[in-house]
């Protein structure tokens, strides 16, 4: 991308790490990962044109998530 003289990435993130929920630690700490590195990423290559987003998602009324948490066993 920096010998195009730009672009663009796309992370995708959720909106789930917003709220501690049980049961579900490693996803919501992934999601918060991928905040944090899309932000990092954006300041080490802002001045080269690439652009470094996150899409973040909230949940969707389906009946996996209307019964909560997935439980761990």
């Amino acid at each position: 991308m920096v010998e195009r003289g730009g672009g663009a990435i796309v992370n995708i993130c959720s909106t789930s790490f917003i709220e501690a929920l049980p049961n579900v630690l490693a996803y919501v700490s992934s999601k918060a990962a991928i905040l944090g590195f899309t932000r990092s990423l954006a300041t080490e290559v802002g001045a080269e044109n690439i652009r470094v987003n996150a899409v973040m998602p909230g949940a969707q009324r389906t009946a996996a998530v209307a019964q909560g948490p997935m439980p761990t066993s």
